[in-house]
Parts: C-alpha cells; structure tokens; sequence
C-alpha cells in the first residue's frame, strides 16, 4: 500500500514534516550492532568492554562505538521501496528529518549519503533518542500531531501516538494494526518482513545431514551399547546441530563485509538485514547453550566435544583472511568431534584401527565438500563447515 500521505505531482508540499527513522526502516539493519559486530571483530577483548559500556548506559555504548567504527554506508541494505517513496516526498518539495536512536556519529553520514534530509536528529551519548524520549522531542519540536512519523518497531508506538500519521515499515501485521489505533494511516512499506523464514535459512538446516556422524560408532560397538546409545546419541547429534547454527550465526556477524561484497553471499539472511543483526547475535549464546545441553546426555565427554567444537568455530570467525587452504582441514576436525561425541554417547571405545579409519573418512568428506565446484554453487561457509 502507497502512503496516502503522499503528495501529487505538481501540487503543493505537505507542509507537516516527515520523521523517519532510521534503523530497520531506512535500512534493513542497526547501525549500532553494524558498529558492534565490527569491533568485536577486530578482537575478541572487545566483548568485555563492549559490556562495560552497555553497563553505562545504551546511549553511551552507541558513542563509544561510533567514535571507534566507521560502517561502510554504501553497503547497507536499504529498504529500498520506502527510500523511493522518500525520494518522491523530496522531490515534491516535503521537508524530511531523519530521528534516529543511533548515536549522531554514526547517522549523518547515512543521511549525507542519501541527500534526503532538512537535519538528523540523533543520539548523543548521553540522551537515548528512542521511544519516548523520542515522541517528546519530536513534540517540544513541532507540537502535538505536528508532524508525521514511520518507523518499524514496538518502540516506535510511543511516537505515533503523539503524530499525525503513521507510516509503518518493514514490521509484521500486529505492529501495522498498533501503529494505525493510534495516529491516522500514512502507509506501509516492505511488509511483512517474514523474519522466520530468514532464520531458518540463516541456521542451515540442510546442513545438518553431517551429524549423522554421532550414530556411526553405535555401528562397531556391542549390541548392548548400541540399544542403550541411540537416545544419548541422538540427543548429542541435535545439540551438535545447535552448535553448528551458533557457529554459522557468528560466522555470518564476523564476515559481514566480507559477504557483502561476495556476490554469493551477499543474498544471506543476516548479510541482507533479513535477520536482524541483534537476533543473530542473541541467538549465538542461545543455541551453543541448548547445544552443550544437547551434547550432555553423552556425559561429560560430549559436553567436552561439543565445547571444543564451539571454541573452534569461535576462533574461526577471526581468522586471517584468506583462510581457504585451511578450510578441508578445518572441516575434518568438525566432522571428527561429531564421531568423537557418537563414541562418547554409545560408551564405545576408539582403537588405533576405528580411529585411523575414522580419520581417513573426515578428511575426505572435508575435501569432498570443499570442491572447487561445491564452492562455487553454494553459500554454505558458516564455521569453516
């Protein structure tokens, strides 16, 4: 649906101003967990002092990110049909402002590149221009549904209440329903944003055929740890499953640049804003968790495993590039831990001889699935797997 506030061609500009937000409404993404997941990447130290930060307060953490990154704005995902409705408004002599939560640092350069905006109103380290401390600026501003409003968010009903119209971007029906109680209907844009789906693909669930390697040891162990290893074994190969879309989740947040730039990877949920970054990066400590859980039903040896796995995976993301001559090698140690775990769970022990065999199948399936034509026709890359 167009917005109906827009203004016909050749007619006279709305004279209330326009206040969008920026992020997940001019872009698909934050330009905060854009800073985050750059710093983080430039050391793991900087986990800890970003907590000492958000501990100071948000508005404080944005500053102290913004001052230290400085996110490639070419490179963000826009939602580009209501940039163009953006750029129609502008055309047809509207005045825009953008009023964003992020910190000042990090907005202007978005909307220098834009060229759409009479003035960014932002974050400045110490007030947090969200919700309503955002919905009572904007009035001292322009007075009571003096103006007109689109965002995206459940934080964002606190300022439709107090515009005119609310233009409502890149959100699920609920929010469309919220927003248009509130104020009168302006539009929206790019919705629903199907997030689901997103996070199903960002997880690689047809990768998960690789832990299938947990039940081969109950294959040449005796007929009574079999039957007693098949629900230890395939609780250990779901928890792995979980470790394994952890360490794609991160992967993806580390290599961010580097899969924008990628032709192949660049159509990824979480490269693409499909997934919001925050959920990714929430998700990562959620599913390693539920993952070890998974992996504890073959005792402390698979809890032992499945950590290793993560500390892999983890270390992985920071990785010099390029690391492709690593990659087949890295991939066997992965599906090896999975056998490991299996042995773990069907209490089977490793001789010289399974284990020598065990070895020689790890590393050709780690050069099997690295193949130069595999590579080429897949966006598989999560955690060296």
């Amino acid at each position: 649906m167009k917005s109906d506030g827009q203004a016909p061609s050749g007619s006279e500009p709305d004279p209330v101003p326009l206040c969008v937000d920026l992020d997940g409404t001019v872009i698909r993404s934050d330009l905060l967990w854009e800073g985050l997941v750059r710093f983080w990447r430039q050391h793991p130290f900087h986990l800890l002092r970003t907590a000492l930060w958000w501990s100071r307060g948000r508005a404080r953490l944005k500053a102290e990110v913004a001052r230290r990154v400085k996110v490639p704005v070419a490179a963000l995902p826009l939602v580009t049909e209501f940039v163009e409705h953006l750029r129609r408004e502008h055309a047809n002599g509207r005045t825009l402002y953008l009023v964003t939560a992020s910190d000042r640092q990090a907005a202007q350069p978005v909307a220098e590149r834009l060229g759409l905006f009479a003035g960014v109103l932002a974050s400045d380290g110490h007030v947090n221009l969200r919700s309503r401390a955002k919905g009572a600026y904007l009035v001292q501003r322009f007075g009571e549904r003096g103006f007109d409003y689109a965002g995206n968010s459940l934080a964002d009903v606190a300022v439709w209440r107090h515009a005119r119209r609310a233009l409502v971007v890149n959100a699920p029906g609920w929010l469309i329903r919220r927003a248009f109680s509130v104020a009168e209907p302006g539009g929206t844009f790019a919705c629903p944003p199907r997030r689901g789906a997103a996070l199903v693909r960002a997880i690689r669930p047809r990768a998960w055929w690789k832990s299938l390697l947990v039940f081969a040891p109950l294959l040449v162990g005796s007929d009574h740890a079999v039957t007693a290893g098949w629900g230890n074994a395939l609780m250990t190969a779901l928890g792995f499953n979980m470790c394994a879309a952890a360490g794609y989740l991160w992967d993806d947040l580390m290599d961010l640049d580097a899969d924008r730039d990628d032709p192949v990877h660049k159509s990824q949920a979480v490269t693409s804003g499909r997934l919001p970054l925050s959920w990714a990066a929430a998700l990562v400590p959620t599913m390693a968790a539920v993952g070890l859980l998974g992996a504890a039903m073959a005792g402390l040896g698979g809890v032992a495993l499945a950590g290793l796995y993560l500390g892999l995976a983890w270390a992985w993301a920071w990785r010099p590039r390029p690391g492709a001559g690593w990659r087949p090698w890295v991939r066997a140690v992965f599906l090896w831990l999975r056998l490991g775990a299996g042995h773990a769970a069907a209490r089977t022990p490793i001789t010289g001889t399974v284990a020598a065999g065990e070895l020689v199948l790890c590393l050709a399936l780690g050069w099997a699935l690295e193949a130069p034509w595999r590579r080429k026709s897949t966006p598989t890359r999560g955690a060296g797997e």
